[in-house]
C-alpha cells in the first residue's frame, strides 16, 4: 500500500491542483450579479451641448470611443496610456435595471494618468477597458464621459469647477458588446 501511494502521489497531488485552478477560474468568468438593492442609484450630470460620444465594437468583444467637442468651448478630461502609448478612455459605467440607472461597481486598479484637453471642434479616440468591472451579466448599459469647461479668465480650482457628462448607450448580449438602438 505504501508503495502504491508513493507511486502515486505526484500524479494525485497535480490532479488535485488542476482540480483547484480549474475551479478558481470558473468562480471568477462567472459574471458579476447586479442587485439594485446593493447598488447606488447613478448621478445623471448635465452634458454640455454639441460634446458628443461615438461607440465602436471590434467582433463584439473590445471596444473604441471617439469623443467629439462641437460645443464651441474648450474641455477637460483624463485617460491613461498603457506600456505601447495607445491611449484609454476611463468612462464610468451604469447598468439600467427596473428603469433607474444605477452605478456598476469596479475593482480599483492603477494606470497612467494622462490630462486631455480638447478645444472646440477637436476629436480625440480611445479604447474603452471595461475589465475593472470583472464579467457583467447580460443587459442595457451606459458609459458616461466625465469633463470639465473653464473660460480663460475663470481661475477657480477644478474642484469648484461643475463636472459635466456625455453618455452612450452599451448592451451585452451573450457575452458580447453591443450598440443600442435608441440612445440612454
Amino acid at each position: 500500500m505504501k508503495q502504491l501511494l508513493k507511486q502515486y502521489a505526484g500524479g494525485l497531488i497535480l490532479l488535485a491542483l488542476l482540480t483547484a485552478l480549474i475551479g478558481a477560474c470558473l468562480w471568477s468568468s462567472r459574471p458579476v450579479r447586479l442587485d439594485a438593492g446593493a447598488l447606488m442609484p447613478a448621478e445623471t450630470l448635465d452634458s454640455l451641448p454639441g460634446l458628443e460620444l461615438y461607440l465602436d465594437t471590434h467582433r463584439g468583444h473590445t471596444l473604441s470611443m471617439t469623443v467629439v467637442n462641437r460645443s464651441g468651448l474648450s474641455v477637460e478630461s483624463g485617460g491613461s496610456v498603457d506600456q505601447d502609448a495607445a491611449l484609454y478612455l476611463e468612462p464610468g459605467l451604469d447598468v439600467l435595471l427596473n428603469g433607474t440607472w444605477y452605478n456598476v461597481p469596479y475593482e480599483p486598479y492603477t494606470s497612467a494618468g494622462v490630462g486631455l484637453e480638447l478645444d472646440p471642434v477637436e476629436e480625440i479616440e480611445g479604447q474603452v477597458r471595461l475589465s475593472q468591472f470583472r464579467r457583467l451579466p447580460d443587459g442595457q448599459y451606459r458609459l458616461s464621459f466625465g469633463y470639465w469647461t473653464q473660460a480663460p479668465e475663470d481661475e477657480r480650482p477644478r474642484k469648484d469647477l461643475p463636472l459635466y457628462a456625455s453618455y452612450t448607450g452599451l448592451e451585452i448580449l451573450d457575452g458580447n458588446y453591443t450598440l443600442p438602438t435608441s440612445s440612454p
